[in-house]
């Protein structure tokens, strides 16, 4: 049961990358229909929401990770431990995979004439805890006590 969960983490994990690709295609794609100003009204507001987003998705899903995996941890059956982990998993690659696919997709329509970076810079520490999250097997043994 344990190995089959950690695959359906890992495949999970890198659907997240598949997506990530698919995203950048569809930004670029994007560019050429819909180009938004940084200093305009909506691309201010883009910019920020997105900020939003990512300063509230990540230390939220990690936090609630930990919490809701701290008390699986308390249960005998396995079985229940397993299923609530991966559900909490998914929950977390949720949260953290939206901030980073939406900082590459404004990081394509949304530009300046000064090369404003700040969505790849929001991309890259959603694509840090992105990497801080692989499931693998001894992590996921660790946190569950199993």
């Amino acid at each position: 049961m344990l190995e089959q969960t950690v695959k359906k983490l890992v495949f999970n994990y890198y659907i997240v990358f598949v997506l990530l690709v698919l995203t950048a295609i569809a930004g670029y794609l994007l560019q050429r229909v819909v180009i938004i100003d940084s200093f305009s009204k909506a691309g201010v507001l883009l910019q920020t929401i997105n900020v939003l987003v990512l300063m509230i998705c990540i230390p939220t899903s990690l936090k609630v990770f930990a919490t809701k995996v701290g008390k699986l941890k308390e249960l005998e059956n396995e079985e229940e431990k397993l299923s609530g982990y991966l559900y909490w998993s998914k929950i977390r690659l949720i949260a953290i995979a939206t901030p980073l696919l939406l900082s590459v997709l404004l990081h394509c329509i949304v530009r300046s004439s000064d090369n404003n970076y700040s969505m790849i810079f929001c991309a890259g520490m959603a694509g840090m805890a992105l990497i801080f999250c692989k499931p693998l097997k001894k992590r996921v043994k660790e946190e569950l006590g199993i």
